[in-house]
């Protein structure tokens, strides 16, 4: 089974999730469980309060609720963005979304400090070239 929830509580590892689905006609008692959060690794908590979710249920045990990830509704920048980040670690290359904003620097400056690291490179790349290469006896040291 899979259903909609609505956090209520976030805790250190866990998250507390009302689930209308188990509230009866007539019923004024929430029904707020504690679920296990399921996350992408490096993506720690990104959930807050009033976040609507999906609950799955490991082995379709309803004892044993299971946050699957964030249900974004509308067109608010939250919902736009995979994942909201301070700093970002790359080996290699990576294409970025031009809607990408690390910290507080947009796309457009992401993609301006990139090209200026590039024409760094290739600069120190040169002098390493044009540098003569020439042994220094160990006594010249001193």
């Amino acid at each position: 089974m899979l259903t909609k929830g609505k956090i209520t509580e976030v805790r250190e590892t866990t998250l507390m999730v009302r689930l209308p689905v188990f509230e009866s006609a007539g019923n004024n008692n929430p029904q707020i469980v504690e679920c296990t959060v399921c996350y992408n690794p490096g993506n720690l908590n990104g959930y807050k309060i009033d976040d609507v979710v999906w609950v799955g249920f490991e082995n379709n045990q309803i004892h044993k609720p299971v946050v699957l990830g964030k249900l974004y509704l509308g067109t608010s920048e939250e919902s736009s963005n995979f994942s909201k980040v301070d700093s970002l670690n790359v080996s290699g290359s990576a294409v970025l979304p031009a809607n990408t904003v690390i910290g507080n620097l947009d796309f457009n400056e992401i993609k301006n400090i990139s090209g200026q690291i590039s024409q760094l490179d290739a600069k120190i790349d040169q002098i390493k070239i044009d540098a003569p290469h020439t042994d220094i006896p160990i006594t010249d040291l001193r």
